[in-house]
């Protein structure tokens, strides 16, 4: 059976070990996290990203986040799946000047970010091979990040009950089922 939490964005605890019902203090760190500083965190559950530094060729390895749960911490990885990120490794130059039907506008607030139509199936399959790659790292769950204010995602048609729960129920089937 899966367990879902919900803390300000989504958050998709996966079936493991991890006992999440006595987190209290939770920390959220996505850049220039360091493994020592995470273990000897206050913090009960972790948000960080998949990666030191955003890149595929700096992600956490599997005994790092081993580690992390060894002292007691629940390890939940970022995940946008509202934005591309043109630092990510699925990121292909040529969006630049040709992007594909679900690339849309670069976030004027985050540069190299781009909104999504995230209910386009191509995004979609994107986010699920990065999904796999995190739940081959070991993470206990995965922080879904929409990064659009939904008063804009309702003027650009992106926000509808059919477009959510096409990516929600797609990312459920993906999900393990442990």
């Amino acid at each position: 059976m899966k367990t879902f939490a919900l803390l300000l964005c989504i958050i998709f605890i996966l079936p493991t070990s991890a006992n999440t019902e006595n987190v209290r203090p939770w920390g959220y760190q996505l850049q220039n996290a360091e493994i020592m500083e995470l273990m000897n965190s206050p913090f009960d559950l972790l948000v960080i990203d998949y990666s030191k530094d955003g890149l595929n060729s700096s992600t956490w390895s599997p005994e790092e986040i081993e580690t992390l749960k060894h002292q007691g911490k629940t390890v939940i990885s970022y995940i946008s799946i509202g934005e591309a990120e043109d630092y990510r490794y699925y990121w292909n130059e040529t969006w630049k000047n040709n992007p594909p039907s679900w690339l849309d506008e670069e976030n004027p607030d985050w540069k190299g970010n781009y909104k999504v139509r995230f209910w386009e199936h191509q995004w979609q399959t994107i986010i699920l091979d990065y999904i796999r790659i995190i739940m081959n790292i070991g993470f206990d769950g995965l922080y879904f990040d929409m990064s659009m204010p939904m008063n804009t995602m309702r003027k650009k048609g992106f926000l509808t009950q059919l477009n959510a729960w096409s990516l929600g129920s797609r990312l459920l089937q993906h999900l393990p089922d442990k």
